[in-house]
C-alpha cells in the first residue's frame, strides 16, 4: 500500500470531500496513455486498488502516482497490479 496526502491532488468529479469514481479515476489513468488498458481500478473508501497487468515496472510505478495524486485518495493498495 502506498500512501498519498488526501487533501492534495488533482480533482475528478464535482464533490469536494468524497473520493472520485472508480469510473472517473479509471478514465484519468487512461488519459495518460502509459499503457494501463488491462488495469482495473477500484475504490474502497479513500483507498485505490488498483489490479490487473501492465507490462513493465516502469508502468507499474507512473500508475500508482497517477491514481494517488487524484484529490480524496490517500492509499493505492496495488499488491494485485503485476
Amino acid at each position: 500500500i502506498f500512501d498519498f496526502v488526501k487533501s492534495v491532488g488533482k480533482k475528478l468529479g464535482i464533490g469536494d470531500d468524497e473520493p472520485p469514481a472508480a469510473e472517473a479515476l479509471k478514465k484519468d489513468l487512461d488519459s495518460y496513455k502509459i499503457g494501463t488498458e488491462k488495469v482495473e481500478v477500484q475504490v474502497e473508501g479513500d483507498k485505490a486498488v488498483l489490479k490487473g497487468v501492465v507490462s513493465d515496472q516502469s508502468i507499474f510505478e507512473k500508475a500508482v502516482i497517477a491514481v494517488g495524486n487524484t484529490l480524496g485518495i490517500s492509499k493505492v493498495e496495488a499488491s494485485e497490479l503485476k
